[in-house]
C-alpha cells in the first residue's frame, strides 16, 4: 500500500480554505475531506483570539495508515489512498 502523507508546518502563515481545496481536488479523486473549524468567542473564560491544531509526524504517520488500511480492507482492496 502506498500512501503520500505531508505533515507541513504552517505557524505564521493563514490556511486559506480555497487554496487547501485546490490543492486536493482531482477529477480523479472519489471523495476529498477538509476539516474546516472556528473559534469561539471564549475558552474557560478567557477571549479566544486563535485556535491551534498540532500534530507529531510519527504518530500522524501511524494512525494515518491503520485508518487507510481499514478502510482498504473494508471497501476497495484497489483503493489508492493519497
Amino acid at each position: 500500500m502506498n500512501i503520500h502523507i505531508a505533515v507541513v508546518n504552517t505557524k505564521g502563515q493563514k490556511i486559506l480554505r480555497e487554496k487547501a481545496i485546490k490543492f486536493i481536488s482531482s477529477d480523479s479523486n472519489g471523495t476529498e475531506t477538509v476539516l474546516i473549524g472556528s473559534v469561539r468567542n471564549e475558552n474557560s473564560g478567557k477571549k479566544a483570539i486563535a485556535g491551534t491544531y498540532d500534530a507529531h509526524d510519527q504518530m500522524v504517520s501511524k494512525l494515518f495508515n491503520s485508518i487507510c488500511g481499514l478502510t482498504i480492507k473494508k471497501f476497495d482492496m484497489n483503493a489508492k489512498i493519497f
